[in-house]
């Protein structure tokens, strides 16, 4: 749970991955949501934070580099090479490409598929972040959030409940967590 704390003023990189071809949704990243591209709300959020002093975008969609760069100043737009465009490409060589052209030792990684998250919100968590690692408490930070549902594995066995019990209240099944990706 993120705290309101005293505001931070240190500064931290956000990296946004933004592959231009997907998988499940034909141009996900670019659909048109409100006459703006899906990848415009992440962005121009990110923008807006104060401790967010550069935002990497690594992307193989070089037809919109510019249209990226005009939302902001902070935006640094990297071309992921070819190697890491497959839809097999380990995640984590993404992410190390992508700190080889950060100025900051700390970083926030954001997806523009969640066009809903508030700037107060990153501002929030970045906040958070700085102050647990000053205090040695933490090295990094995800967000998550809960559900509370009878969840059952592949062979039908019960996850997060007492399957005798049938009139378990939902209230009781025990809270799982899911990434969210910020």
């Amino acid at each position: 749970k993120l705290k309101n704390l005293k505001k931070s003023n240190d500064k931290i990189s956000a990296i946004v991955p933004i592959k231009l071809f997907s998988e499940r949704l034909r141009l996900k990243n670019f659909r048109l949501i409100n006459r703006k591209p899906l990848f415009y709300y992440m962005l121009k959020n990110l923008s807006n934070v104060e401790n967010i002093s550069e935002i990497i975008v690594n992307s193989d969609a070089i037809k919109y580099k510019q249209k990226i760069q005009k939302i902001s100043k902070k935006i640094k737009f990297i071309t992921r090479p070819k190697f890491l465009r497959s839809d097999k490409t380990n995640f984590n060589k993404i992410l190390l490409h992508s700190l080889k052209n950060c100025v900051n030792n700390d970083v926030i990684q954001c997806h523009v598929t969640s066009p809903l998250v508030k700037k107060s919100t990153i501002s929030q968590a970045v906040n958070n972040y700085f102050h647990f690692k000053k205090k040695n408490k933490i090295s990094s930070l995800f967000s998550v959030s809960s559900i509370r549902k009878r969840f059952y594995d592949d062979k039908f066995k019960n996850i997060n409940f007492n399957e005798k019990d049938n009139k378990l209240s939902s209230k009781l099944v025990t809270k799982l967590y899911f990434d969210n990706s910020l």
